[in-house]
């Protein structure tokens, strides 16, 4: 349930930059379109990526809208 407040009221504050290519329909082809020409490419894997995101960093970006007790 707070989930939902909490996402509902995101998408109203918060819109992402053009360039954010993963939040649009097609996004990753379009990103990958942007780099075609490049003559070097890497490939990353960044290993527990989401794992190492943690409470306190969540908690400190959602803070500033919804306060401490719910961002919590």
């Amino acid at each position: 349930m707070f989930l939902n407040y909490i996402v509902t009221i995101l998408k109203t504050k918060w819109r992402p930059p053009k360039y954010f290519y993963h939040f649009k329909r097609g996004g990753h082809l379009a990103a990958i379109n942007l780099h075609v020409g490049n003559n070097f490419f890497s490939r990353l894997d960044i290993k527990n990526f989401f794992g190492s995101i943690t409470a306190s960093r969540i908690t400190r970006s959602l803070k500033p809208t919804f306060g401490y007790v719910l961002s919590r």
